[in-house]
């Protein structure tokens, strides 16, 4: 069922729900759904299904699913392993449309029916908020009543799952459904994300997911949320290698490298949470919040304390905290008390100003034209009753302020009692200022995204692309693995990239004919088929100023490189004009093994495998994209950032187009120049071709 269009719409609302392995003891996993449905007053028919009892909360008990009069729309089994795969025939024979496992170790080889909507194994079922359909054995749902929403809830985890819902309702964000699902034989995350943008009571959507099994398809629809603005917060486990293994071992999923999520979500407009605080904080926040015109925040407290952390943490955040129009310093110095500092942003008002009398100054700040959300943190003030009075005031004001209005609590129990009354309203807060930033910043990235173009195929490569296609096909065919300089740079040349002017010699006379033409000085590398590293084994030679430096340079290089490696066939020296010094970048493509091709950028030269720190977006990518890709090494310093971020473009789309054929390319080092750039060394690597299938 992997190419479901989509999962029907009352999939997960049926009238009917038989509970396979159905125990009568409370307190036992398969006790727990009865308790829920009875608990949640679902208003559908509920079968037990164990042949021990007569009864169970009321509901009269079936020894076997074929003894049930009345139609089955979806079954939750928890029964032994070896006894699953009966139990999921039986369901098939009695036209159940969904089945549920709870059950895990079943064996992988394990015969499916055809025909019949899968959750598990492994699975803690799901939840339909709306319509009190309590589908699952996760103890997050042992409270008296679940806060219906706007939020969905995806988690491949059954526990940590459990947890971030748990805190959900907690922070008092209702939710639409819950979805736990298990190791996905068949249903899984993407089909479910699916179903939620599909919809119309879900406006945002949390992912806890280790993995994906369909990666493309997650991009496809995160594409497809963004079109909709739906949000999507992710909370991805398995960010190092150690956490991976574990994962792949936990639900079977490849996991995929980190960067590669990271890029893959900042280009597909996904909310990258990094702990399950911040998947809470930042869900609450989107589902609370209206979407800020443009990234101006305001922020006011009591308290200079606040000012200056705040500033800090703007600052780390890369949040912008715009100066006040000379007209609005002017209404809130009338405002705050005399002896306050003349008003500024963060605005400090003093704890001279006391309860409403806050409200003027916030809602003079809301009005500043720089300003697009304001946030007013909240100290302990006077005591519990003070900031039960100010969660009061804040409700108040919110119906005032043009501008979305973010309140974030310092204090501990003292506040309980103002935030429940935000709570209750639906109002957005926080308990953390970090936590409470990021998501901030989160919603202005988020709003800045929705405007951004598709990457565009630059029109002048359009004559390239079959002949580069045909040149690499032909290399694989021959056998040809990796791609030296005299092969490669012409290839990507044809994308535009701008490589170094070269001439092939194959003798020192050759060499120094080539040299008198391009003019002195010179730089001399050897070629041969398939090496990679020339300088490695002695194979360049630099700063080449007469005949008789480049004749004795050929000799040299041929014999370093002969010394060296005795099976390579030199074929003869590349001759390049010497580069005057600049800025060097390292610009890479590499492929992941979940979302494929993805561009590298760093620093260069001898700095690239010193420091092999480089940042990566996937391939093709648009100018926005790769703006943002510079901004994330030393190269934001650039003279010519533009060039960059063509030449990032450009070899975006050759990793895209060549995909299937491209494993690995280098340029290395490229100069950076006030007026361009220049690529003074390539590489091509092929990869492997795919095995016949006939054969």
């Amino acid at each position: 069922m992997s190419d479901v269009a989509a999962l029907p719409p009352d999939l997960f609302s049926p009238r009917s729900i038989a509970v396979l392995g159905a125990s009568g003891e409370p307190g036992k996993l398969a006790h727990r759904p009865l308790d829920y449905l009875r608990r949640l007053g679902y208003a559908g028919a509920v079968y037990p299904i164990n042949p021990s009892r007569a009864a169970i909360l009321g509901w009269p008990c079936y020894a076997d699913l074929a003894d049930v009069l009345g139609p089955v729309d979806a079954a939750l089994i928890s029964v032994a392993a070896v006894a699953v795969p009966a139990a999921l025939r039986a369901c098939a024979a009695r036209g159940v449309r969904l089945a549920v496992v709870l059950t895990s170790g079943l064996p992988s080889d394990a015969e499916l029916p055809a025909d019949l909507y899968l959750m598990g194994p492994n699975s803690m079922g799901f939840l339909d908020a709306h319509r009190r359909v309590a589908g699952s054995w996760s103890s997050s749902l042992d409270l008296p009543a679940i806060r219906a929403g706007r939020v969905g809830f995806i988690s491949q985890s059954g526990a940590l799952g459990g947890s971030v819902l748990n805190r959900l309702q907690d922070h008092g964000v209702g939710v639409s459904y819950a979805f736990w699902t298990g190791n996905e034989w068949r249903l899984d995350t993407c089909h479910l994300l699916q179903f939620l943008l599909d919809d119309p009571n879900t406006t945002v959507i949390a992912l806890l997911v280790e993995g994906f099994r369909r990666p493309h398809r997650f991009l496809e629809l995160a594409a497809l949320a963004l079109e909709r603005r739906k949000p999507l917060v992710v909370c991805k486990l398995g960010r190092v290698p150690a956490a991976s293994a574990i994962a792949v071992a936990h639900t079977g999923i490849l996991v995929g490298s980190a960067p590669a999520y990271r890029a893959a979500f900042r280009q597909a407009g996904v909310v990258d949470a990094a702990s399950l605080d911040e998947l809470v904080e930042t869900t609450a926040l989107f589902a609370r919040t209206p979407l800020p015109a443009g990234d101006g925040l305001g922020v006011i407290s009591s308290s200079g304390g606040v000012a200056v952390l705040v500033t800090d943490l703007c600052h780390q955040l890369g949040l912008r905290l715009p100066p006040l129009a000379a007209e609005t310093r002017a209404d809130l110095a009338r405002l705050l008390p005399p002896f306050a500092e003349p008003p500024t942003n963060p605005l400090d008002v003093t704890a001279g100003l006391q309860d409403d009398a806050l409200f003027g100054p916030l809602e003079r700040l809301a009005a500043d034209p720089a300003i697009d959300l304001v946030l007013h943190v909240v100290t302990v003030l006077g005591g519990a009753e003070r900031l039960r009075q100010r969660g009061a005031g804040l409700v108040a004001a919110s119906q005032r302020v043009a501008r979305p209005l973010v309140s974030c609590w310092t204090a501990g129990s003292l506040a309980d009692a103002g935030i429940a009354l935000l709570a209750e309203a639906d109002l957005p807060y926080s308990t953390a200022p970090d936590l409470c930033l990021r998501g901030i910043k989160a919603l202005f990235d988020y709003r800045a995204r929705l405007d951004r173009p598709a990457p565009a195929t630059p029109p002048d490569l359009a004559p390239a692309r079959p002949r580069v296609r045909a040149a690499l096909v032909a290399a694989r065919e021959r056998g040809d693995r990796a791609l030296g300089e005299r092969d490669s740079a012409p290839l990507l040349a044809a994308y535009g990239l701008p490589l170094v002017a070269s001439r092939f010699a194959a003798s020192a006379a050759e060499a120094v004919a080539a040299a008198e033409a391009l003019g002195y000085p010179v730089a001399l590398k050897v070629d041969a088929a398939g090496l990679a590293h020339k300088a490695r084994l002695g194979g360049v030679r630099l700063g080449l100023r007469d005949a008789e430096a480049v004749a004795a340079a050929f000799d040299d290089v041929v014999a370093a490189v002969r010394r060296a490696d005795p099976a390579l066939a030199i074929r003869g020296v590349l001759v390049q004009p010497e580069a005057p010094p600049g800025l060097e970048a390292v610009l890479g493509v590499a492929q992941d093994s979940q979302f494929g091709p993805q561009v590298l950028l760093g620093l260069g030269g001898s700095y690239a495998e010193a420091l092999a720190q480089v940042a990566v977006r996937l391939a093709p990518l648009g100018h926005a994209d790769a703006a943002e890709l510079v901004d994330e090494t030393p190269l934001r310093a650039a003279a010519n950032r533009a060039a960059l971020a063509d030449a990032l473009v450009r070899l975006g789309w050759f990793a895209a187009d060549l995909a299937d054929l491209v494993a690995e390319a280098d340029l290395n080092p490229v100069c950076l120049y006030p007026d361009g750039l220049l690529a003074l060394d390539a590489l091509v690597v092929l990869s492997p071709a795919p095995p016949d299938p006939a054969g």
